[in-house]
């Protein structure tokens, strides 16, 4: 977590607009998750109430102006103190994100496109079936 902290402070924050079910949202961005999971990494719950079998993304949006705020939540999980309930979390089926960058994780991986880089991502309802032997 203390090396979250360290990107953190290093890191630029890119031009990202962000569509969600009808609504856009631009501005310079330090973080977009979109998440299916509570967890982003080791204490970091950024998503309380998510749920990878409702049918829902759960999207956390970090903007520049949250540098400060979001550098006292990784101290806080540093602690076992995070409080994701400071954090909006919006839940939706879909969602489009443009940005400045080149860089994008899926999951632990990372990729790297041609920038400007545009993603759309959605739930796939019963994409996930276990079949009994």
């Amino acid at each position: 977590m203390a090396h979250e902290r360290e990107i953190l402070k290093n890191t630029e924050a890119h031009r990202c607009t962000i569509h969600i079910e009808g609504q856009q949202f631009t501005g310079n961005y330090l973080l977009v998750e979109i998440m299916n999971i509570k967890l982003a990494g080791p204490n970091m719950d950024l998503a309380p109430d998510a749920d990878p079998g409702d049918g829902q993304l759960d999207v956390v949006l970090m903007r520049e102006d949250e540098r400060e705020e979001f550098d006292v939540y990784l101290a806080d999980c540093i602690r076992g103190e995070g409080n994701a309930e400071q954090w909006q979390v919006r839940r939706l089926k879909e969602v489009q994100v443009e940005w400045s960058g080149r860089h994008f994780h899926v999951d632990d991986q990372v990729y790297e496109g041609d920038a400007p880089v545009s993603v759309s991502i959605s739930v796939i309802p019963k994409g996930l079936a276990f079949l009994a032997p």
